[in-house]
């Protein structure tokens, strides 16, 4: 209640052009930076919460876990290969939060989008390389696999556990790399003089 009085306070004064000062500017800015790390430990306990109690009625519900801490459920195992580490995958998925809001999709728009296994984020990519092409999984993802307290602003808040259903379509196996021998081939050229 006192920091919405002395917003509209603020807002009061600057529509009168009264520049009354408030404190300090170093007490101004201790102020608002304790409310913001109030503000986001708060957020990033309640997150933690709500994505602890999805993730245990996930599991009760017929939910797996890898020993990493994912958790998931295979809808369609799908035909082939299931990609490796390194591979490209080509996808459909809707990712939400624990209280049902979608922060990202590829299914409005109907294209799939590709992604290389190893340059998103951990738990995603482990989910993926647990079905085929074909298959379809749905995958609960902690946030030490996903983006962790920092999150993903503004769209995923520090501490958030990530639901995401996802459609593999396709698979591009990574290019093996070569070995680093090189051979040589040697011509040797006499030049006789006579």
């Amino acid at each position: 209640e006192e920091e919405a009085f002395l917003v509209s306070k603020g807002f009061y004064d600057a529509t009168l052009k009264q520049r009354k000062p408030f404190s300090l500017e170093a007490d101004r800015s201790e102020k608002v930076q304790e409310t913001l790390s109030s503000r986001t430990n708060s957020s990033k306990i309640n997150n933690e919460k709500l994505g602890k109690e999805y993730l245990e009625k996930f599991i009760s519900e017929g939910g797996q876990k890898t020993s990493s801490g994912l958790a998931y459920k295979i809808i369609r195992e799908g035909e082939g290969e299931v990609p490796g580490p390194k591979d490209t995958v080509e996808i459909h998925f809707e990712a939400t939060l624990p209280n049902g809001i979608v922060f990202g999709t590829t299914l409005g728009n109907n294209s799939p989008v590709r992604y290389p296994l190893d340059k998103i984020i951990a738990g995603w990519s482990e989910g993926i390389q647990l079905i085929k092409p074909g298959g379809e999984i749905k995958i609960v993802i902690p946030p030490e696999l996903g983006y962790g307290d920092a999150g993903a602003p503004p769209k995923v808040p520090g501490g958030s556990t990530l639901i995401m259903n996802i459609s593999l379509l396709s698979v591009v196996k990574a290019k093996k790399e070569k070995s680093a021998t090189i051979k040589t081939n040697y011509t040797i050229c006499f030049i006789f003089l006579s």
